[in-house]
């Protein structure tokens, strides 16, 4: 009885110490470069668990992607399967700096190539997101189209410092377009000049909506339209709430 209730004892002592002895390592910062290598032009159903594959992501809705034609992504989904970190670095005053080739490109860079599937974040969490751009419509995603969906995805730390119609998960949505953005949450930094929002610059048609949302970034603006979650809205919002410092040296920004 005894040797085997010591056996059961190591047994139960070994499975504790090795479960003890592992921890979720930090994800690795991204590296700069764009990973296509997942994308099958045939497929509708993608999974990405790497910055890189995310920056691929980019380049194919972008059109830059070399030897790959151009994709909105329109009725196809992509999983995020990992936390990612996009590589800014916080500096001593809290703001954020990155080297030049770390400066996130907006999945959805251009009016006529918009983001127009579905994104869901799974509910992970994206993390140094920096963007420096003298341009507007600038965020994780710039333009949305379509039927586009974002959801589930938190971005928890960053800097987004562009002009107009910004925010730190999407920049703009098109005015005939459906876009749906859902239990999302950011903890970024954004500054513009009007429509900026922390999770969202403009979302602008009344078929659109915004839903189980949240900010705790500070938002800082100088042009009309300023707002926590979002800056300017056409559409429909439910369960949204901003705990974030807003300013406008404009007007009084709004939550």
């Amino acid at each position: 009885m005894n040797k085997k209730f010591f056996a059961l004892l190591c047994i139960v002592l070994c499975v504790f110490v090795f479960s003890c002895g592992i921890s979720a390592a930090d994800p690795a910062p991204w590296d700069g470069t764009a990973d296509t290598s997942w994308y099958d032009a045939e497929k509708t159903s993608f999974e990405i668990d790497t910055p890189e594959k995310l920056a691929g992501l980019a380049a194919i809705v972008n059109g830059t992607a070399e030897g790959i034609e151009i994709d909105s992504f329109a009725g196809k989904t992509i999983t995020l399967t990992a936390d990612l970190d996009l590589g800014g670095v916080q500096a001593p005053d809290g703001s954020y700096v990155a080297l030049t080739s770390k400066n996130w490109t907006p999945i959805g860079e251009a009016f006529m190539k918009p983001f127009s599937g579905e994104f869901n974040g799974n509910g992970h969490n994206i993390a140094n997101l920096y963007i420096s751009s003298t341009i507007g419509r600038q965020g994780l995603f710039g333009f949305a189209g379509g039927n586009a969906k974002i959801k589930n995805l938190n971005i928890v730390s960053g800097s987004v410092t562009a002009t107009s119609e910004s925010g730190a998960l999407l920049g703009f949505s098109h005015t005939s377009s459906s876009v749906i953005i859902l239990n999302c949450s950011n903890a970024a930094s954004v500054k513009g000049t009007y429509a900026v929002g922390g999770l969202v610059g403009a979302l602008n048609y009344n078929k659109s909506y915004i839903v189980n949302c949240y900010n705790s970034g500070t938002v800082q603006a100088t042009g009309d339209g300023t707002g926590g979650v979002v800056g300017t809205l056409a559409c429909s919002m439910a369960n949204c709430y901003n705990v974030g410092s807003v300013s406008n040296t404009f007007s009084t920004g709004r939550v």
